[in-house]
């Protein structure tokens, strides 16, 4: 019978550590989604400034390109 008391003892601690700890984990989730979002925030960001950039990449290239083909008009003596 003192067997059975010790046990039973032993799992009500034991519930009493998962209830202590279950507020605390669910913190953790909450910070971590609220990480994720951020995240995703954050990569959708990095996203459109990729887009940005691809365009003016490719605004620079026409005004490279327009350039060569000005300068093309002049020619050069080769000593």
């Amino acid at each position: 019978m003192a067997e059975v008391v010790g046990n039973i003892r032993q799992v009500t601690e034991i519930m009493t550590e998962i209830s202590a700890d279950s507020p605390q984990q669910s913190d953790g989730v909450s910070q971590l989604g609220e990480t994720v979002t951020l995240m995703d925030k954050m990569t959708q960001q990095n996203a459109e400034l990729v887009e940005e950039m691809a365009v003016a990449a490719g605004r620079l290239k026409n005004q490279a390109d327009a350039l060569v083909h000005s300068a093309s008009v002049f020619k050069l003596d080769k000593p």
